[in-house]
């Protein structure tokens, strides 16, 4: 039979508990022996054959049991050798009890049997059956010893006999039972550290998801989220175990309708006031039905990956206009300047033809607008620094413009490292100075435009604001300010604004409109934080 290699009881971690009960049990035999013997029940064949050996043999096996069970804690040797000194301990004690007790026939020699036993699941199965071989040496040994001293009947040796084989059945059983609980042990841990694994991995994967992810319980407190979530609700100090109500009303809200409602999908929502705005998704663990999963997922980045597929159809749309429109624009346009160099026109006919020249140049600059957002290419997005950015764009800004605009430049950091694709970002920088500086000098006679950049204190996303001196935007027509061809302005083509926007989710950034208690229009751009060893 194969045994079982010493390292394999590591594996198993109740084999010192296992051996203290064991150790107890050989206390408590010798201690019930002494008990019925120095009683007036004590049986006869106790101590029959030398009843002035017996007491003393024992009280030594007493003796000797508690004081291995009394050093048994602080005794620095390893299980193998201390179950082999107690195994030897009882079969040196139990043989001369047995003795001493008139042999085989006194039944004192099956206590061994639990010894065997006991060895068997302790210890490897080839030195458990070294063991019982022993103990039934011992037994025969001392049924021969009778028998040549005359005192023992040589029939009794198939009674020595059949203890000693069931002494190497007890071990057997019991070694295999042991390796059972080793081998069970073992893949016990296997799968634990398997789980472990998987753990980790699962960890792993959902602190990089770029869906934010949140687990609420019963109670509406935030058990679980991944980095994604927790820069969704702002980047809070603490978040596991705080109630969701106390870090995102609105996301609470909808989380609460999802309860009352589990077909309720709520609406695109922000989970802070300066957060990206947000899909949300509830779905119920199966296991715990009042735990919910709340996934994440920032529309810019949806927005950001059909928008290449919208280009592509606005780049085929686009080149037909142009080839349909601004060929006979151009031919009606010279033609109207040919018209007002005649001579002989009266006021109204040059009227007219100021009013043609004025249309056709709204038309040619909302074809060149279109054309610029349908040939496009596909954002290359890097690192940005906007404090060594903006100052360029402001110089060359100021040379490229006629009317000479008074500019203000505000920079709140040393250094706010952006990602955006740097010509894309200055195209709209134009379109938004453009703006502001038109509505200002229409408002006030200044073409004046203030840009600050900064970082928002909760969030930690670098921003930028374009302010102006105009009228502002009247709080009903907010919400249609960036759709194509929305202007409210005569000269503007209502695409400067709408091409902002899409340059901006292009780019994973996103747009909005301030209103600024000082009067004028304020647009707010916030940006995705880029990394300073990256900026170019």
């Amino acid at each position: 039979m194969k045994s079982t290699p010493y390292r394999k009881f590591e594996l198993w971690r109740d084999a010192w508990r296992a051996f203290l009960v064991f150790n107890g049990f050989r206390v408590f035999v010798p201690l019930a022996i002494a008990a019925v013997y120095f009683t007036p029940l004590r049986p006869v064949f106790l101590g029959a054959q030398a009843p002035t050996l017996f007491p003393v043999i024992l009280f030594i096996y007493l003796l000797v049991n508690l004081l291995l069970f009394a050093i048994l804690p602080r005794w620095k040797q390893s299980l193998a050798n201390i179950v082999l000194l107690a195994a030897g301990i009882d079969v040196v004690g139990v043989t001369l009890m047995t003795h001493a007790s008139g042999g085989v026939s006194s039944g004192l020699g099956a206590l061994l049997i639990v010894t065997c036993a006991g060895v068997g699941l302790l210890l490897p199965t080839r030195i458990a059956l070294t063991i019982a071989a022993i103990a039934s040496v011992a037994i025969l040994g001392e049924h021969t010893l009778r028998v040549l001293n005359q005192a023992g009947a040589a029939d009794q040796y198939i009674q020595a006999g059949i203890l000693g084989g069931i002494y190497f059945f007890a071990t057997i059983t019991a070694s295999m039972l042991a390796r059972q609980t080793v081998e069970s042990e073992r893949r016990a841990r296997e799968r634990a550290r398997a789980l472990e694994r998987m753990r980790k991995l699962n960890e792993h994967v959902l602190r990089y998801m770029e869906t934010g992810v949140l687990v609420i319980d019963a109670r509406g407190c935030i058990e679980q989220h991944n980095r994604a979530a927790w820069r969704f609700l702002g980047m809070p100090e603490k978040i596991r175990g705080r109630r969701l109500n106390h870090i995102s009303p609105n996301l609470a809200k909808a989380l609460s309708n999802y309860k009352r409602d589990p077909q309720y999908e709520p609406p695109p929502l922000k989970a802070t006031t300066t957060g990206p705005l947000l899909d949300v998704t509830f779905r119920r663990v199966l296991e715990h039905k009042e735990t919910v999963i709340v996934f994440l997922e920032d529309r810019a980045k949806i927005t950001q990956t059909a928008q290449n597929l919208k280009l592509a159809s606005l780049g085929r749309l686009t080149a037909s206009i142009a080839h349909e429109l601004r060929n006979p624009l151009g031919a009606v346009s010279h033609a109207a300047q040919l018209l007002a160099e005649g001579q002989q026109l009266g006021a109204e006919e040059k009227e007219l033809i100021s009013i043609i020249l004025n249309h056709t140049e709204r038309m040619n600059s909302i074809i060149v607008s279109i054309l610029e957002l349908s040939q496009r290419k596909e954002a290359r997005i890097d690192d940005v620094d906007l404090t060594k950015l903006l100052p360029r764009f402001v110089q060359e800004y100021q040379l490229a413009q006629k009317n000479s605009p008074v500019i203000e430049l505000d920079i709140d950091k040393p250094s706010i490292p952006i990602r955006f694709d740097k010509g894309q970002l200055f195209q709209l920088l134009t379109n938004l100075c453009d703006n502001a500086i038109r509505h200002s000098a229409e408002h006030t006679g200044r073409p004046y435009v203030h840009i600050f950049a900064g970082v928002a204190y909760h969030s930690g996303d670098p921003y930028l604001e374009v302010l102006d001196e105009g009228p502002g935007i009247k709080p009903e027509l907010r919400d249609y300010i960036f759709e194509p061809f929305f202007t409210t302005s005569a000269k503007g083509s209502g695409l400067g604004l709408y091409l902002s926007r899409e340059l901006c989710e292009a780019n994973g950034a996103r747009i909005e409109y301030v209103a600024s208690p000082k009067g004028g229009a304020c647009f707010r751009i916030y940006f995705q934080a880029g990394n300073n060893k990256n900026l170019s």
